[in-house]
This record gives C-alpha cells, sequence and structure tokens, in this order.
C-alpha cells in the first residue's frame, strides 16, 4: 500500500456545514450509489474522468496508473497523454477538457490539511472527508484519518454507510464524528431511487449510534421519495428503533443541475421545485413529537 494514491475530486477548505468550525472537506470519488437527486454526479464514477469540452461532451475514464501526474494529482499532459487522445479519435492540439478525479498521496493531503491548522484550532474545526462515498476506498480512506489523527486534528466522515460493517468498526478509534444520511425507511423505494437496498445502512447507523464518540444523521429530504407526513411518522418510528435521538433535515435543492448540462449527464429532477426550511416544519413536528430532537 505504500505509495498507493486515494482518489478524490475536490478539496473545499473553509468549509463551515461538513462540521464543528472550520474545516477542510477532502471529497473522495466514487460511490456505489446513484440517487436521482445527487448534488454531485461527476463523484459516482470511480476513476479520474476528462471531459472533453466538444459538443458530444466526451467522457474518458482513466484509471490511477494509466497517466502520469503531479503532486496534487493533476494530469501531465505528456506523451501518455496525448497517446491517449488519439487513441479516442482527439487531435491534441485541439483539445479542451476538464479533469474531474485526482490521484494523491496521503501524506501530500495532510500537508495541504494542515496549512490551515491554525483556523481549526480557534474555531474548533478540523477535516472532514466526504464523497462520493469515502467507504468506496476504505483501506486508504482508514490510513488517511489515521494520518490526521496523528496530527492531532478533530475529524468527521460524511457516509451513506453503505459498506461492509468491518470498514466503519475500523474508523471508531479514530474519528469524532460520523454524519449519515438515512433517506428512506422503506427498502423497495431506496432501492428504486438510489440503486440499493438500505438493509447494510440501517445496520451500520444502529453500531453507530451506540460506538461513535458522536454522531450526526440527516434526511435529505425529497419530493416524491420521502416528503410526506406518512415518511415522517415511518421515520420516527425506525428512528425510536435503532435508537437515533437527533436527526437534521436537509431540504431538497438544485444546486448541482448545472452540473449535469456540463457533463452531459440525464437529471431526473430538473423539474422538480427546490424546498425551503420552512416547508419542512410538519416532518420537524411529527419527529419531535415522536421523543426525537430534530432540526433544519
Amino acid at each position: 500500500m505504500q505509495n498507493e494514491k486515494i482518489l478524490i475530486f475536490n478539496i473545499q477548505k473553509f468549509s463551515l456545514h461538513d462540521g464543528p468550525g472550520i474545516r477542510t472537506s477532502i471529497f473522495l470519488k466514487g460511490c456505489p450509489l446513484r440517487c436521482k437527486w445527487c448534488s454531485n454526479p461527476e463523484s459516482q464514477n470511480p476513476y479520474v474522468n476528462i471531459f472533453l469540452k466538444d459538443e458530444n461532451k466526451t467522457k474518458i475514464d482513466v484509471k490511477k496508473n494509466e497517466l502520469n501526474f503531479d503532486q496534487d494529482g493533476y494530469i501531465i499532459e505528456d506523451d501518455l497523454f496525448f497517446d491517449l487522445l488519439k487513441v479516442n479519435g482527439i487531435e491534441e492540439n485541439s483539445v479542451k477538457y476538464d479533469q474531474v478525479g485526482r490521484p494523491m498521496d496521503l501524506d501530500r493531503l495532510v500537508e495541504i490539511a494542515m496549512e490551515d491548522k491554525v483556523f481549526y484550532d480557534s474555531s474548533k474545526g478540523g477535516v472532514t472527508i466526504s464523497g462520493g462515498e469515502p467507504f468506496m476506498q476504505a483501506t486508504l480512506l482508514v490510513e488517511l484519518v489515521k494520518k490526521l489523527k496523528a496530527q492531532g486534528l478533530h475529524t468527521a466522515i460524511e457516509t451513506t454507510l453503505f459498506t461492509n460493517p468491518e470498514n466503519v468498526s475500523k474508523l471508531y478509534p479514530y474519528l469524532d464524528l460520523f454524519i449519515a444520511d438515512c433517506k428512506n425507511w422503506n427498502e423497495e423505494v431506496h432501492q428504486i431511487k438510489t440503486g440499493v437496498l438500505n438493509r447494510i445502512i440501517l445496520d451500520n447507523l444502529r453500531d453507530v449510534v451506540k460506538n461513535a464518540k458522536d454522531y450526526l444523521i440527516r434526511i435529505p429530504v425529497i419530493p416524491d421519495f420521502n416528503y410526506s407526513k406518512e415518511d415522517a411518522y415511518e421515520f420516527a418510528k425506525l428512528f425510536n428503533d435503532l435508537g437515533i435521538e437527533k436527526v437534521q433535515l436537509l431540504p431538497f435543492h438544485q444546486f448541482g443541475k448545472g452540473k449535469y448540462e456540463n457533463y452531459g449527464i440525464k437529471y431526473d429532477y430538473s423539474d422538480k421545485k427546490a424546498l425551503v426550511d420552512d416547508d419542512l416544519t410538519d416532518m420537524v413536528k411529527i419527529l419531535e413529537g415522536s421523543g426525537i430532537k430534530a432540526w433544519v
């Protein structure tokens, strides 16, 4: 595993919504879910992607070892790169592209995170690993969190929890906060809209509530998926069964709509109206009436 690189698609500094304080959020690429409303559709594919700025919106998938990259994961435009373009019928003198996905050394990521330690210290912040789904790269994820924790940083993860329970348990000693979604209480509906069953997710949620140092469970509230009073009552039953005592509701938004257009990806929710905080008042009341602290 020495020198093996982890695949990211973004690093966001001065993040204020991915855990306490000022944070650096590191977004890992690859996700086993295919949520119809995903705001980062470019994160789902577990490869470096070259999106050509042509009329066909051509996409080329690249494995980490197929091209040369600099220390920050950007493609080095050498003979390997131009050979790849030729194989895909692209003339090298006319290529314009976006690169999505960067393979990076773990120590380099830690170095970047440590650049803002003074802000973490002053705000009780830290580093959050997000995605995609971080557990798609479980072995490297654990090593990265260990390295961050060794620097004395507050560590958090944003995850779907769709992973082997053993992967989750390996992080308990090193993670200060688990942030996890519970997208739907109904197994069949969950599979239709996300592409996977929710059994392993619910099992992992139960385990996280019991064993994590701290947790935040969130419901992304999506029209035609989990946005009704019936859903709220069913979520309340589920949370009482799982031992979940607190939950945040996230209103559906359209922040990622432009990405679908830019990358030529079909978007099923383009005509859905975004929700605002007040739209979730009834759901909050129902959850709180069942003894669960809920907020938007």
